[in-house]
């Protein structure tokens, strides 16, 4: 609070103690001495205030309880005054009371403060009290003492009572004072006593005063706060010196206010803007609740730019935590910043040092400035972008106004630009500006021009329903712009447009409707730029008579009821029915208009329509329906048929018999399939396997032809279905058991209807396609053959049992084997076996195989007899193979060069082993294969060794025995190898280079090729090659064998050839016997062609036996049948004719290279059996007739064989020049014609027959 007192300066004390934030100061006794002069000061003082004297008391924000404490006055001590001879004194004033309480204040209220003063002599002391508070807090006065005025003991007075007084604290009475009296002369009296005023701190009554003899004085004042007078002393002296003498005066009251000032804060300051035309700002504090209270403010703040401190301004807080002021003076543009430093409020005061700064801004006035951009658009659309320029402050806000513009309405829009929203009046639009703290003014608006859309409508239309192809006109408003018409349909097949409706200036158009229906125009058009937005519009019913269409005609039979005939999809009314039958058509008049018709029984196929005419629509013709009078078909015949076959793996029949065109049906039993034909007959194609019967279709009775049945050549057990055993063009089926000893030919081969189908010994079942054993089971004999034509290995299905038995063996011999079937186990081929006598050959040695192996296609094993086979006595051994037949192109091992592989049949038929060869350059060429022809030595002592392998090559096989053996050897193959290798045995081949073992059909072989191992009966494919061979042998008595073979043979060269040239491998324990070629010792030799009589080949033999051998001819064949053949031995100078007998001779242990010689003349005679020129012999061959003729000697003999020596015809005694043989029998092959000529020359000529 700001205290402003002005006062003389006398003589006065006071106290002043301030409490703010635990900070007190205590200031006691000041004393001001002046002269007499005003001064003005300011005292900031904060409570408790202390008051000595009426005052005032301004209550600070915040503070809404007071402790007040206050004294009432002293009561004023009694006067004495003077008697004769008496003294005299006056009983002492009364103190004043004292009271303590709680006010209750109001911040903002300035209280009036009634301090009781001076009592004046003889009088009560006054009361203290706040007025408006006098029954809560009032301190009474005391009482005044009584004066003596005419002797006796006058009484004090009653100190203020607290009875009389109110405090809600405490409430003390003032003592009373003392009682005077009256003495002779005054000696040994005293004056009555003040009282003290009450409460402790109350003043000390004026002391009485004790007698002087003859003494007069005033009574002693009491002191404050509420101490009473001192009575007053009158003596006799007092008659001499003075008069009566005045009671003390009472102690002043006094009252003390304290209360606690709240701690003042602000959050935060904030100044409003300005205008230069008020120069005002207000400024705004905030704050809490407890720190900015409800009251009135002294501010103290400072200016910035330019700085001026210490200024004050009053805020008057009516709602704790918020208060502002006005501050005025502001006239120019500018920015000032206000720091709020002090707060006071009465008494209480606080320093604000944070959240106290704000900028206060003066503007210039707003200037609204001008809205461009207004156009004229239509009505619906928005307005462009307004822009507002030269405005001096923002934007709050634009307005916008209609006709008449006297009416504004505000839009929430604060930029200088605006874009309204779609209007549907002309409007103006102007902005509101304000800037900064100056007043808010409006733009010069600008006006957005709406004209309205236009709503068409038609001037001219037509009625509501008009008739096809008629015209009819639509007219609108003119004077109008961009006319729009819509037809509903397609112009050219729902309208035409007669006239008008195109430009853009046509507000007609006329139309000519092609279609009935629901017809609509629309038509807009734009008006002051503005395009309609909805179209006039305008339906009318187009109608027609819809001509329909009549149902239910159909095909019926000679003599039968006619359909009900039905009108359906007309518009209109039937008028009439009509009819007509022949074409073209004249169509009669029926009596009738109902929508059904049903005519009677029709002779002849008609047509029938309606008649219907709507209003006055022209009249319709509705579709016409036929019915077809159809006449009783006749039966098809089958009149030839085509089962299956190879190229087309379906039947097919010929019908005839038929008549006009229509359907046939086709019944197979279960499926009735129509199909088209025409004319008298049809072919009938694609029929699988079935039963079937046709007939011909017309909706009329249907008598069907026989049944045929389309099926493979099927056997039934007894006979094939086909009346004819299969050729290879059929598709075979068995369905019942069949074992006959025949060859069987096949497209395809089907096991079916469980037959137990068995393919004998020698027989083959020669198939193009594949083997199905679909239910049953098909199994081929030892011997028989499996051939195929397709190279696909996967056609076959289901398995095939394949029989095959090898020579009688004992327990220890090894038999070569390989599978003609696909996963094949080795313990499945021989499962008496022991565990460790399965093996395979790796190229170097013998491979150990475990016998659950799945044996490997193309590859070949080895496994010795079964454990309870005689180890003396030889038995043959049968075994069947189980799977599916292998066939086609098959890949076999992989091999390295200059090695030797076991490699075995792939295939259920003989292999070929000219066409393996062949097929197979990576191989050395010869063969080598397993006979079984060395005995076995009791106790264990094995003989096997690779003199028990035949050899073979494309010059033909050598054997390993010389006769049929007997006793222990008797299950022997004495047979040299044919060429034909049997299915399920392996064989040894040399190679000369790396690659993979491949078999292909071609290779195959079936007839008798495959009953043991190198037999065969029949020629091979190879027959037509020119082979001349001689096989000779080396034996003795105790059964040592060898043999080899020389031939001059198609493709062979005199040179070493590797297909025709097989080494000897040396092997035998006993003998070796082979041929010489340069360095290499062979036991096949192929030697090259044309043969010459004068060819010589030296022969070598190793033995390790001493003693006599023999070298004999064991066959011959080609040219070598009928060509003498000779032994010359060196070292005896001999040369043996060897067709004459065999030549014994004795050797020594060793090996002999140069000791033999192979010739074909006998060098002592000379003589040349082979062709000779010379004499000019011709074989001429016309059909099944040969003609020899000699030129120029007579044919004494005449002998014709074939290449295997085999005496075909001979002749003696003929005595002629020619001979001729008319229908010579024999097969397409190479025969020799071996002739003698009377004078003893032999000339062989060979021929093609």
């Amino acid at each position: 609070m700001k205290k402003i007192l002005l006062r003389p300066l006398l003589f006065f004390q006071f106290s002043i103690h301030l409490k703010q934030q635990k900070m007190h100061v205590w200031i006691k006794k000041m004393q001001f001495f002046g002269l007499m002069l005003f001064v003005c000061s300011s005292l900031w003082a904060q409570p408790p205030h202390t008051y000595l004297s009426d005052g005032s008391l301004y209550v600070p924000a915040g503070v809404t309880s007071m402790t007040v404490e206050a004294w009432g006055a002293g009561g004023s001590g009694g006067g004495a005054k003077e008697s004769i001879l008496n003294g005299r004194s006056g009983g002492g004033g009364g103190g004043g009371a004292y009271v303590k309480g709680k006010i209750t204040t109001v911040a903002g209220l300035t209280l009036a403060i009634k301090v009781a003063g001076l009592t004046p002599i003889g009088a009560a002391g006054g009361n203290t009290t706040i007025t408006g508070y006098e029954t809560i807090l009032f301190a009474a006065g005391g009482k005044a003492g009584i004066e003596n005025n005419s002797g006796g003991t006058p009484a004090g007075g009653r100190g203020g009572l607290d009875s009389d007084s109110f405090g809600s604290i405490t409430k003390t009475s003032g003592t009373d004072g003392g009682s005077g009296n009256t003495g002779v002369i005054g000696l040994l009296q005293g004056s009555g006593a003040g009282g003290k005023g009450g409460g402790t701190a109350g003043g000390n009554g004026g002391a009485g005063i004790q007698s002087v003899a003859l003494g007069n004085a005033p009574g002693n004042n009491g002191s404050p706060p509420g101490g009473g007078g001192g009575g007053a002393m009158n003596s006799l002296i007092g008659i001499i010196l003075g008069g009566p003498q005045a009671g003390g005066t009472g102690g002043a009251g006094q009252m003390i206010i304290s209360y606690t000032c709240p701690t003042y804060n602000i959050t935060g300051v904030s100044a409003s803007p300005g205008c230069t035309t008020s120069g005002n700002s207000t400024i705004t504090l905030t704050s809490s609740e407890t720190s900015l209270p409800v009251g009135v403010y002294t501010v103290t703040y400072n200016l910035a730019n330019p700085i001026s401190n210490g200024l004050i301004a009053t805020m008057t807080v009516t709602t704790a935590g918020s208060g502002s002021f006005v501050l005025s003076g502001f006239n120019t543009a500018i920015t000032r910043d206000i720091t709020i430093t002090k707060l006071t409020s009465g008494a209480c005061f606080a320093d604000i040092n944070s959240n106290n700064t704000a900028s206060i801004v003066i503007s210039s006035p707003s200037n609204g400035g001008t809205v461009g951009g207004g156009t004229t658009i239509c009505s619906g659309s928005p307005s462009g972008v307004l822009t507002l320029t030269g405005n001096t402050g923002s934007v709050l806000n634009w307005e916008s106004s209609v006709s008449p513009f006297s009416v504004w309405t505000p839009i929430s829009n604060t930029s200088t630009t605006y874009t309204s929203g779609p209007l549907t009046q002309t409007t103006q639009f102007r902005a509101v500006v304000q800037n900064g703290g100056c007043s808010s003014t409006s733009s010069i608006p600008t006006t957005v021009t709406v004209n309205a859309i236009p709503v068409p409508t038609f001037s001219v239309q037509p009625a509501s329903s008009v008739c096809i192809n008629t015209n009819v006109t639509y007219t609108t408003q003119s004077g109008q712009t961009n006319y729009i018409w819509n037809v509903s349909g397609t112009v050219g097949i729902d309208y035409n447009i007669i006239t008008g409706g195109i430009a853009l200036t046509d507000n007609t158009v006329t139309l000519q409707w092609l279609t009935s229906g629901s017809k609509t125009v629309a038509v807009k058009y734009s008006s002051n730029g503005c395009p309609a937005v909805i179209n006039a519009s305008n339906t009318t019913t187009v109608t027609k008579t819809e001509r329909g269409a009549v149902n239910g005609g159909t095909h019926i039979c000679q003599g039968s009821s006619s359909p009900l005939l039905t009108f359906n999809n007309y518009v209109g009314t039937i008028v009439r029915w009509e009819y007509a039958e022949a074409i073209p058509y004249v169509w009669q008049p029926i009596s009738h208009t109902g929508v059904t018709y049903q005519p009677g029984v029709l002779t002849t196929s008609t047509s029938y329509r309606a008649v219907v005419k709507n209003g006055t629509c022209p009249e319709e013709f509705a579709i016409e329906t036929r019915i077809d009078v159809d006449p009783i078909p006749p039966t098809p015949t089958i009149s030839s048929f085509v089962q299956p076959n190879c190229t087309v793996p379906t039947g097919s029949i010929v019908l005839t018999g038929l008549t006009g065109s229509g359907n046939i049906l086709q019944s197979d039993g279960t499926v009735i399939s129509p199909r088209p034909y025409s004319g008298n007959s049809i072919t009938i194609s694609g029929l699988i396997p079935g039963k079937y019967k046709f007939a011909i279709d017309n909706n009329c009775s249907i008598t069907y032809s026989s049944e045929i049945t389309i099926q493979a050549n099927t056997w039934n057990g007894t006979n094939w279905s086909y009346g004819t055993a299969p050729t290879i063009d059929n598709l075979v089926d068995f369905q019942e058991d069949y074992n006959l000893s025949a060859d069987v030919n096949a497209c395809s081969c089907t096991i079916s209807n469980d037959a137990a189908v068995m393919i004998q010994h020698g027989k083959t079942l020669n198939v193009v396609n594949g083997v199905h054993v679909d239910y049953g089971t098909l199994t081929f004999a030892d011997g028989a053959n499996l051939l195929q034509t397709s190279a696909d290995n996967n056609l076959n299905t289901g398995v095939i049992q394949y029989k095959r038995n090898s020579q009688p063996i004992r327990q220890a011999d090894f038999v070569y084997w390989s599978s003609p079937v696909k996963n094949q186990r080795l313990v499945d081929v021989s499962n008496l076996t022991a565990d460790d006598k399965y093996f395979s050959f790796d190229g170097t040695k013998w491979i150990g195989v475990p016998k659950t192996s799945v044996m490997i296609t193309g590859k070949g094993y080895i496994i010795r007899g079964p454990e309870n086979f005689s180890n003396t006595v030889r038995y043959p051994f049968a075994t069947t193979f189980i799977g599916v037949p292998n066939n086609g192109d098959i890949t076999g091992e992989t091999v390295n060069a200059e090695k030797y592989y076991l490699i075995g049949n792939p295939y259920p038929s003989a292999l070929h082993a000219d066409d393996f060869i062949n097929g197979n350059s990576l191989l050395e060429g010869t063969l080598y294969f397993w006979t079984h022809n060395t005995p076995v030595v009791l106790g264990g002592a094995y003989q096997y060794a690779t003199d028990d392998y035949a050899t073979y090559n494309l010059s033909g096989g050598v054997g390993t025995s010389s006769s049929a053996p007997t006793g222990n050897n008797s299950g022997n193959n004495n047979a040299p190898p044919s060429g034909d290798i049997a299915a399920g045995q392996s064989f040894f081949a040399g190679t000369v280079a790396s690659g993979t073992i491949v078999f292909n059909n071609s290779m195959r072989r079936g007839g008798n090729t495959n009953s043991q191992f190198y037999k065969s009966d029949k020629e091979s494919k190879e027959s037509a090659l020119e082979k001349n061979r001689i096989w000779l042998n080396m034996t003795n008595t105790e059964g040592a064998y060898k043999q080899l073979m020389v031939g001059y043979i198609q493709g062979a060269t005199d040179e070493y050839d590797r297909r025709y040239d097989g080494n000897s491998f040396d092997g035998n324990k006993f003998i070796d016997f082979y041929s010489i070629n340069k360095e290499h010792k062979l036991a096949i030799q192929g030697r090259g062609l044309p043969f010459k009589n004068t060819d010589t080949v030296p022969l070598g033999y190793r033995t390790t036996i001493a003693g006599d051998f023999t070298i004999s001819i064991h066959h011959v064949d080609g040219s070598l049948t009928v060509q003498p053949i000779y032994l010359e031995d060196k070292k005896l100078n001999k040369i043996q004719d060897l067709r004459a007998g065999n030549y014994t001779f004795k050797t020594e242990i060793g090996t002999f290279s140069d000791r033999f010689v192979l010739r074909y003349t006998d060098k002592s005679l000379g003589i040349d059996e082979v062709a000779n020129d010379e004499y000019k012999i011709s074989v001429l061959i016309k059909s099944n007739d040969m003609k020899v003729i000699s030129t120029k000697e007579a044919i004494s003999q005449l002998a014709v064989f074939d290449l295997s020596g085999r005496l075909l015809f001979e002749k003696k005694n003929i005595n002629a020049t020619e001979l001729q043989i008319l229908n010579f029998r024999s097969s397409n092959q190479v025969l020799l014609v071996k002739v003698t000529l009377e004078n003893g020359n032999i000339t062989t000529k060979k021929v093609v027959f």
